[in-house]
């Protein structure tokens, strides 16, 4: 005798997670950490995220975006060039990137 075994609908988000459910599991109570774009630092944004951490906030639920502005401010991370400013008011000049190193002769 056949079982017929049906699978639920499983709907995967573009970071692997599914649809409706949290890295933070269901024991994290605090809220997500936005970042207060114009109000506070890529570092500070960084730090808040860190505290939140600690008490069980996975970094899994950032959004993409979220998860650039914490890289930001992480010492070495990709913003150190830019940990000190503040979310949304980077002057052009302040970003790094890997052109900016190369000489002309290296084209």
């Amino acid at each position: 005798m056949e079982k017929n075994i049906t699978q639920p609908n499983i709907e995967l988000n573009s970071d692997g997670s599914m649809v409706g459910k949290r890295f933070s599991g269901n024991d994290y109570k605090g809220g997500y950490p936005s970042p207060n774009e114009g109000k506070e630092t890529y570092r500070e944004y960084y730090e808040r995220v860190e505290k939140l951490s600690d008490e069980g906030f996975h970094k899994g639920d950032l959004s993409w975006g979220d998860w650039y502005d914490y890289c930001y401010g992480s010492p070495g991370g990709g913003g150190q060039y830019v940990s000190d400013y503040t979310i949304g008011r980077v002057p052009d000049h302040a970003w790094v990137t890997h052109e900016d190193e190369l000489e002309e002769e290296d084209y």
